[in-house]
């Protein structure tokens, strides 16, 4: 992760800088890495405002027995020593969820379109992932929620000043469900997240040209009609 170093922004500071930085490719692989990072963090957000809009379509508010039920569950399952009014919900407090993953996801999106993007080309990319499968980004889609947002959130922070290496190096962990605490990245956990962000930008990437090929096919149709 050292390697981020030479992206930072306060490598781009001046336009003398950023000149040289696109003669050696610098820029173009700084802008992909941003670009990859947004998008792990946008589909994040993305992926729960479906989730708790799903939830609130489908439950509303749940009883205690309920949320007793699936405490249990819980604790059963993954070794948690979690309360049942841990799952007890609301449906005003679900509907606040929604607008707040809601007004984060619309906040990364534009984001992104700094770079050329169109927002319409994130939302067919956070779609894909959600509602379709992608090869070779299963991982991606669990993993986007929990640890990747983490990762991704960290390595902004370093890029643009806010943290410095060991704060952001400090954010790549996991969880241990067995001793409930958080323990260091392997360093193949560190190579799958970045070849797991590598293909969803490709992925990405291939949304955004095919846009861009139908947007200019449809406009040599609306040209040649005229």
């Amino acid at each position: 992760m050292k390697a981020l170093s030479k992206y930072r922004f306060e490598n781009f500071s001046d336009i003398n800088k950023v000149r040289k930085a696109g003669e050696n490719g610098l820029l173009r692989k700084r802008n992909r890495i941003f670009v990859s990072l947004f998008l792990s963090v946008c589909y994040a957000h993305f992926s729960r405002m479906e989730l708790y809009r799903s939830v609130l379509n489908k439950e509303g508010s749940n009883t205690y027995d309920e949320s007793e039920k699936m405490s249990d569950s819980f604790n059963y399952i993954f070794n948690l020593e979690s309360k049942p009014s841990d799952f007890l919900f609301h449906e005003d407090e679900i509907c606040d969820k929604v607008i707040y993953e809601y007004r984060l996801y619309k906040k990364t999106k534009s984001l992104i379109t700094r770079f050329g993007y169109e927002e319409q080309d994130v939302e067919a990319f956070c779609h894909k992932i959600e509602f379709s499968y992608v090869k070779g980004l299963v991982y991606f889609k669990i993993q986007s929620t929990t640890h990747y947002e983490m990762y991704s959130d960290a390595a902004i922070s370093y890029l643009v000043g806010m943290k410095n290496y060991s704060d952001m190096a400090g954010r790549f962990v996991k969880i241990n469900l067995l001793s409930k605490s958080f323990v260091p990245l392997e360093r193949k956990d560190v190579i799958r997240y970045i070849k797991d962000l590598s293909k969803a930008y490709e992925t990405f990437q291939s949304i955004a040209t095919i846009r861009l090929y139908r947007k200019i096919k449809r406009e040599k149709s609306i040209n040649f009609n005229n």
